[in-house]
Formats: structure tokens, C-alpha cells, sequence
């Protein structure tokens, strides 16, 4: 992100491809450079992410501020609402349980009886394993930030 030291506007970058123009109206270069940026008076800002917790807390940018010699993002951490926080809680564990019934689908459940028939008994006994094991991820102390059992090798 570039800022303009005098109006405090912003200026972003789209994915060096287009660009918005100055407020000044200048026509900007093909290709951006803090060079030209710095000579019609943009100075690169220094973005940092603070440390929250994204499902019980939010960011809020505020206006970037000089700190010596370089212009740096801040922000402010925001506690949410609960009834956001639950919702949010709520979303997770279905996208977790998503992924877990997916994993269940592509790996297990597709072993069809001629395949499974095939199997030596300690690959069927790691395959119930490995299903029981993404059955019980619900049941994690820490769902649903949970750590996905690992798939047998021979899946």
C-alpha cells in the first residue's frame, strides 16, 4: 500500500496490473516503481498484521503513521460480538466436520467389498483405525482445532 504524505490518501496496488490514478490525476506508468511513486509524493507504508484471534476478534486499520523514517499500517484489535463469536464457532466446526466427511468419502468409504477383499488383515485393521479415528474428531478436547489422524500409507 502507498500513502500520500500530504492528503493522507491511499493508494493500492492491483495485483501490478491496473492502477488507480493520484488524486492529483496524474497518468501512472505502466509499471510502478516507489521511485515514481515517491516523485508525485506516495511513500510505501510498512504493513503488519497484529496478533488476534480471528474467530473471537477483529482488525481494524487505522490511518498509517510515520515512525522515524517509514510510513507503518496499525491496527487496532477489536473484540467481537459473541453472538458473532458462536456464529462464528458454528462455522468452523461445520467446515471441519465438512472436510472430516470428505476424508471418510475419498479415502474409506470408497473401498468398495471386491478392494477390501483384496486387503491384508493389517490393512483392514488400519483402515478401521483410520476411520474410527476421523469419526471421533468431533470428540477432540480441542475441536475444532483438531490434528487430522494420519491416512495409512497405502490408501
Amino acid at each position: 500500500m502507498y500513502i500520500n504524505e500530504i492528503t493522507l490518501g491511499t493508494f493500492v496496488l492491483h495485483a501490478d496490473i491496473r492502477y488507480e490514478q493520484s488524486k492529483e490525476g496524474n497518468i501512472l506508468p505502466g509499471v510502478l516503481t516507489d521511485e515514481f511513486l515517491e516523485s508525485i509524493g506516495y511513500f510505501a507504508v510498512k504493513e503488519t498484521t497484529p496478533n488476534y484471534d480471528p474467530l473471537t476478534q477483529t482488525i481494524i486499520a487505522r490511518s498509517p503513521i510515520k515512525k522515524e523514517d517509514e510510513w507503518v499500517q496499525e491496527f487496532n484489535v477489536v473484540e467481537l460480538d459473541p453472538a458473532i463469536i458462536a456464529n462464528n464457532q458454528n462455522i468452523l466446526e461445520a467446515n471441519v466436520r465438512g472436510e472430516r466427511n470428505n476424508l471418510l468419502r475419498v479415502n474409506v468409504d470408497s473401498l468398495n467389498p471386491i478392494r477390501w477383499e483384496t486387503l491384508e488383515n493389517n490393512q483392514k485393521e488400519e483402515a478401521r483405525v483410520y476411520r474410527q479415528a476421523l469419526l471421533d474428531v468431533p470428540q477432540e478436547e480441542n475441536f475444532p482445532n483438531v490434528v487430522w489422524p494420519v491416512k495409512p500409507a497405502w490408501f
